[in-house]
């Protein structure tokens, strides 16, 4: 899992191996019968010096939300000398260049580029559902500029004779930053609840780190966009085509020969859209039609482990 991340060209590719492993280790009581006593996930990493780990080091100093944490694996990275690429001996030096949002009517695709040493450029793309409360309902970034990411929507949209430019709102810093905040704070933790997607929600230790580059003090989603809805119902676990053993019925209608006389591009995308997700294809940008529920980093074993195995485990 890391190891071919951290050797993908994908700038990309090892934040969203190693997410999941920030939300883990910011648990104490994760695999507690795995570790010897007195010992937590960091400490496992901290013990084996490779590069992989190293890499996972800079993470954890970067993003992880808890202070002791950070602490510990900055200190460990003062021993460690293996190079590391920009976008992960570079995340404490990431910045946000701009934010871009367009809407679907139920919700909006909140975007933005990150930029870290060496010219290295991310976008990540967030869906925002409104009902019943803002909630990110979906999320991935993926290693182009926000020209790239704007270029290949222009081009989908006017496929389907639709303009991007008559949807796209520049958003500043701040405001973006009060949306993801708001929309964050309602959003399950918990991966069966929080949302369905690729990344998400096992990218939402990267998605909070990004976020928290942004400043305060913008203004969020207003009372009378969300007018309608209710506050007080439950965000659901699932959407209404995703079934409790986890069929989804979008999906199998599409590969049925009842879908056979559709156009694999706008009728698809209007299926999609109509239950509020997007649907997008292109260079870099992956379809985003309706998939289950994604599990998390990886399953333990239940007997105890040295650290070397846990950590190879990983790799």
């Amino acid at each position: 899992m890391l190891r071919p991340a951290l050797r993908s060209e994908d700038p990309t590719a090892f934040w969203v191996a190693a997410a999941p492993l920030l939300t883990e280790m910011a648990d104490p009581q994760n695999h507690p019968e795995e570790l010897p006593e007195g010992v937590d996930l960091l400490d496992t990493f901290l013990e084996i010096d490779i590069a992989e780990t190293t890499a996972l080091l800079h993470m954890v100093a970067a993003m992880s939300p808890d202070e002791g944490l950070r602490s510990r694996a900055q200190a460990g990275l003062t021993t460690r000398r293996q190079p590391m690429p920009p976008q992960v001996s570079g995340l404490a030096q990431a910045s946000v260049t701009e934010a871009l949002a367009f809407s679907d009517g139920a919700g909006e695709n909140l975007m933005m580029e990150l930029l870290l040493p060496r010219g290295v450029r991310a976008v990540l793309i967030t869906y925002i559902e409104w009902s019943p409360v803002p909630y990110m309902k979906d999320a991935f970034v993926i290693g182009e500029s926000m020209d790239e990411v704007t270029r290949t929507y222009r081009e989908i949209m006017a496929r389907d004779g639709s303009s991007l430019d008559e949807m796209l709102e520049t958003v500043t810093p701040a405001d973006a930053g009060a949306r993801f905040r708001q929309a964050l704070a309602s959003t399950p933790a918990d991966v069966e609840q929080a949302g369905i997607g690729e990344q998400w929600p096992m990218l939402r230790s990267f998605v909070e780190f990004a976020v928290g580059l942004l400043p305060d003090g913008g203004t969020g989603y207003e009372d009378d966009l969300l007018s309608g809805f209710s506050a007080g119902d439950p965000i659901p676990e699932h959407p209404p085509w995703i079934l409790e053993d986890g069929t989804d019925l979008v999906e199998e209608f599409l590969d049925s020969a009842h879908a056979a006389d559709l156009e694999l591009g706008k009728d698809a995308q209007d299926l999609a859209v109509a239950g509020h997700d997007v649907v997008v294809t292109g260079p870099g940008i992956k379809e985003r039609a309706p998939t289950g529920t994604m599990g998390g980093a990886g399953a333990f074993g239940r007997s105890p482990r040295t650290a070397s195995t846990i950590v190879h485990g990983f790799l």
